[in-house]
């Protein structure tokens, strides 16, 4: 199978691939229809931004108190595909007032993900699972194809999760 990879700021890449944060958030539409409902790798990028945690805790700080939490755990891996998942559907909500995007994310089910929510494109996400080990590897811009010894890597892990 040809895996695709998303990379992902860390510790963001820490909370979607824990499974708290099932949005991912970016400024263009960037993945096609076709690569929708098909698992790809997150990638967590190779650096762990203060600024990105410093916003994590304003908008969540609830999942920040409890250092236990493995998310962050999994948010300290950089330069590693540490999870998998699958797109469900895009929303676009760039200049949406906050009453549309809330409607919209109620509609499809997901309005305690609102936190999260920033767009102006968002990908909801389904079948989010943390992999047992990181797998190294270097990211890339944009939704790009793992090389192939990772993706065989990758399909160990979650054969051996099944």
């Amino acid at each position: 199978m040809i895996w695709k990879a998303l990379t992902l700021t860390q510790p963001w890449c820490g909370l979607v691939a824990s499974g708290i944060k099932t949005v991912e958030n970016r400024p263009r539409a960037m993945i096609r229809r076709e690569d929708f409902h098909k698992p790809f790798a997150l990638h967590a990028s190779r650096e762990n931004s203060k600024e990105e945690m410093r916003r994590i805790i304003e908008c969540a700080p609830d999942i920040c108190a409890d250092l236990t939490l493995p998310w962050f755990r999994l948010a300290a891996i950089t330069s590693a595909i540490i999870g998998v998942a699958t797109i469900r559907e895009a929303l676009y909500i760039g200049g949406n007032s906050p009453e549309t995007t809330r409607a919209m994310l109620e509609k499809i089910g997901i309005l305690d993900q609102e936190r999260f929510v920033f767009g102006p494109t968002v990908y909801v996400l389904d079948d989010i699972r943390a992999l047992s080990e990181p797998i190294p590897c270097r990211g890339w811009q944009a939704f790009w194809t793992v090389p192939n010894e990772t993706a065989v890597k990758i399909e160990d892990q979650l054969a051996r999760a099944a």
